[in-house]
């Protein structure tokens, strides 16, 4: 049989993905056969929602939501997002949903035919139905990648060009995994576009062109930079076309010609513009609304070389694919220089992406669906490897080799999960390296866990306060005790005129150096309304520097409060993790948004910062007590709380304040600053003082100081600093507090930071 070798391969990938697809552990798990879930979802919601609901402009959530749920396609419906005219629009361009609409049909006449399954659009038979297709795409991208292969080289080297490609990148983990994803059906498009782009070069033919210019139209229509492509069939040369001036002589005689290669483009591209119209009203509508394309300053570094997804690193191999490019270069020039320039610009504009990473795959998973374009390059390479001498042969072949075993090795990894589909980072890539199996003593290595609700108990984190308000002049009541009228600490009040509170801004670079941070946002609220009726929450926003694009929104609403009662003070907490950040010049945004109809009084606002660097950006530390909100363990409770808002009480028979004491071991400095916020009910006989103190292990007095509080400022804050000793032993005690000598004090809250 000819060209033995090379058909080997191909049927060789087909069983070996077929059979590594269909035994996944999660293959059928819950009638989820992994072809319409996550972001393909979203690429097939057009066909259910145009043809079984009725419903393209998706105003019924609940269909989708219930699909979502009962077939387990994602955890959350973010494929498509609702428009200001109360549509919701689908995030991705609308060329797959053709590409499956072959398969959705089937499936849809199987599903009526059949009383066993539901007519929704997402039940087995269609799922089925998309599978099937998908691996007769992949069949067919095979066999026109083969047979362009043996247009330029004998069967030996177009077998290593496929077992290269096929075996030896990441592309046999995507299509092992994601059969049905858009790179493996657009590798297939790629690969047999480029016999085509061939075959009408060696003799043009209108059926040729009109399928040229069809599968690329569906191209761009499914991934809008695949109009890139269209570089390749304008600039190659051969055949009957020598050169530019043949090439446009050509299309000028057969002006044909040219229709049959715009109309196509044309007919099939204005699918898109009349979705957005019908759904927006615009013609052009940006989908992605948290994301853009850094064309002037890609990510290009971190998308060919990072732990987290870098290109190179996760499929070394391709150094070869790109060396392939100068002997190419030599053995063919003109088309070296088409297919390198597509090669350079498309890889710049991917990495131009802001989510360079492409959520969970195993490393770069855009630009797969170009290998067939390294087929020309690895294929010379071949061919000069076999022409030369034998230390370089030798040493080539080896390392070609070695990098393909490893694509094995790390191949079965990724499937295991020990290399993580999106949180990897070097210290656990070298840890886990040899690891066969997941080690969950390794995973604190990994990117952090950005969705969690508690800070995780290996992180070792340094707390700074980085925001308070206590609101203490804003609407101001008169509050009473023991008969004496006092002014009491005011209170934000958020309601539908005053919906949103001050927020806190920051570039996250500015308070830490590492690639992410817990922050904890808390705040103590009163409202005469339950949550449900009357809500009111925490939102937090991560904000592109350059774009200016929230790409990560958090609302956390007052339902989450704990104990909440009508009328009655309460407190929520909420804990964010910012994204994996484009730049560490990118922006974190905290502030409290009132949605209900009632109002809703806020006494204090925290956000506090747990740092995991080793070494912080922030120096200094603080302890807390404002007797609701925020108290650090090492404040002694209060004696008497009175009051509204519960203020700790100071007089001749409670003179001492709830009292902070600590080890020497926690001073950061030799200062110290003690914060009060409080009020004097007799601002003339006033003698209230800040006192620091501090003992040694024996119980003697090693130094003493206080400070005297002004009585005319009511409930701002006031600041006292103290200079403590620099030689101080471990076993000494530090005790800070506020004295009261028979004068009446109101106390809201205390803060010592060591600084």
């Amino acid at each position: 049989m000819q060209n033995k070798f090379s058909l080997f391969v191909v049927l060789l990938f087909l069983l070996v993905v077929g059979y590594l697809k269909l035994t996944r552990h999660t293959f059928y798990s819950i009638d989820n056969y992994g072809v319409v879930n996550w972001d393909n979802f979203g690429y097939y919601l057009y066909l259910p929602a145009l043809f079984i609901y009725d419903d393209l402009k998706l105003k019924n959530d609940q269909v989708v939501e219930e699909a979502l749920d009962q077939y387990s396609l994602a955890t959350s419906y973010y494929q498509a997002n609702e428009i200001e005219n109360g549509s919701r629009l689908i995030q991705y361009t609308s060329g797959f949903a053709v590409i499956y609409s072959p398969a959705f049909f089937i499936g849809h006449a199987w599903a009526l035919l059949s009383p066993k399954y539901s007519i929704d659009g997402f039940s087995p038979p269609y799922q089925i139905a998309i599978l099937v297709q998908s691996f007769l795409l992949l069949f067919l991208g095979l066999f026109y990648l083969r047979r362009f292969c043996l247009i330029y080289f004998n069967d030996l080297i177009s077998a290593l060009i496929l077992l290269t490609l096929c075996f030896g990148t990441n592309f046999f983990a995507l299509a092992s995994i994601q059969i049905a994803s858009p790179h493996v059906v657009l590798f297939s498009a790629y690969a047999i576009l480029l016999y085509y782009i061939y075959r009408w070069h060696q003799k043009p033919s209108s059926g040729n062109l009109i399928l040229i210019s069809s599968v690329g139209a569906l191209m761009a229509l499914s991934r809008p930079n695949e109009l890139l492509f269209f570089l390749i069939p304008i600039f190659w040369l051969g055949g009957q076309f020598p050169d530019y001036k043949t090439k446009s002589r050509y299309f000028l005689k057969n002006p044909t010609q040219l229709l049959y290669a715009f109309l196509p483009v044309f007919l099939i591209g204005l699918l898109q513009p009349l979705y957005w119209k019908y759904i927006s009203g615009n013609w052009v509508y940006d989908s992605y609304l948290n994301e853009d394309f850094k064309l002037l300053d890609p990510y290009l570094y971190e998308y060919l070389f990072s732990f987290k997804k870098g290109w190179l690193l996760y499929t070394p191999l391709m150094i070869f694919g790109l060396l392939g490019f100068i002997p190419f270069a030599k053995q063919k020039r003109q088309l070296a220089i088409v297919f390198g320039t597509f090669t350079l610009l498309n890889i710049w504009i991917l990495s131009s992406w802001d989510c360079w990473w492409y959520a969970a795959s195993f490393g770069q998973r855009s630009i797969a669906q170009s290998y067939p374009l390294f087929a020309l390059p690895l294929g010379c390479l071949f061919v000069y490897l076999k022409q030369s001498n034998k230390y370089l042969k030798f040493s080539l072949a080896s390392t070609l080799i070695l990098l393909f075993l490893l694509n094995l090795f790390q191949t079965h990894q990724f499937r295991k999960s020990v290399i993580h589909s999106h949180g990897m980072t070097k210290a656990y890539y070298l840890a886990s390296f040899f690891d066969l199996s997941p080690d969950e003593s390794k995973k604190k290595l990994l990117e952090p866990d950005r969705e969690v609700k508690e800070i995780p108990e290996y992180e070792n984190v340094s707390r700074f306060l980085l925001f308070q308000e206590s609101y203490a002049t804003l609407n101001q009541q008169t509050d009473t005790f023991n008969g004496q009228a006092f002014p009491a600490e005011g209170s934000l009040v958020l309601s539908p005129e005053v919906p949103y509170s001050n927020a806190l801004q920051f570039s996250f670079n500015k308070f830490c150096d590492t690639s992410y941070a817990y922050f904890k946002i808390s705040v103590r609220f009163r409202s005469q309304f339950s949550p449900e009726e009357n809500d009111m929450g925490i939102i937090a926003r991560t904000i592109d520097s350059k774009s200016g694009k929230i790409y990560k929104y958090r609302y956390y609403d007052s339902k989450s409060a704990e104990g909440f009662k009508k009328g009655e003070w309460c407190q929520m907490s909420a804990l964010f993790v910012p994204p994996y950040l484009r730049s560490k010049n990118d922006s974190l945004c905290f502030f409290l948004y009132h949605t209900g109809n009632h109002p809703v009084e806020i006494d204090q606002f925290y956000v506090e910062m747990f740092d995991p660097s080793k070494q912080p950006k922030l120096q200094g530390k603080e302890f807390i007590n404002n007797y609701h909100t925020l108290i650090d363990r090492n404040w002694r409770p209060a004696y008497k709380l009175v009051g509204d808002k519960s203020y700790e009480y100071l007089d001749s028979a409670y003179t001492y304040s709830s009292t902070l004491k600590f080890s020497a071991t926690e001073l950061i400095g030799p200062q110290l600053e003690f914060e009060l916020s409080g009020l004097a009910l007799n601002e003339v006989k006033n003698n209230v003082h800040a006192v620091v103190s501090i003992l040694d292990k024996k119980g003697e007095l090693l130094y003493y100081d206080s400070k005297k509080v002004t009585s005319t400022i009511k409930w701002k804050k006031q600041h006292f600093a103290f200079n403590i000793p620099a030689n101080l032993d471990k076993t000494d005690t530090l005790y800070s507090y506020i004295w009261a000598k028979s004068t009446p004090y109101l106390i809201r809250s205390l803060t010592l930071k060591s600084n």
